[in-house]
């Protein structure tokens, strides 16, 4: 540094990452708000071939 004085400062962003998630994603912060767990709609399993 003192050959080449201060380390410039870093840029500021003006804007932040914006996320996008399909719909019916839930995130952790979701299920912290939500006192009751969520379950997705049940579903039939696929039958199974007997031999």
């Amino acid at each position: 540094f003192d050959e080449h004085g201060e380390w410039p400062e870093e840029e500021q962003r003006k804007t932040g990452r914006r996320w996008s998630l399909a719909p019916g994603v839930r995130t952790l912060e979701d299920e912290a708000h939500d006192p009751e767990p969520h379950d997705p709609e049940p579903h039939d399993p696929e039958p199974t071939e007997e031999q």
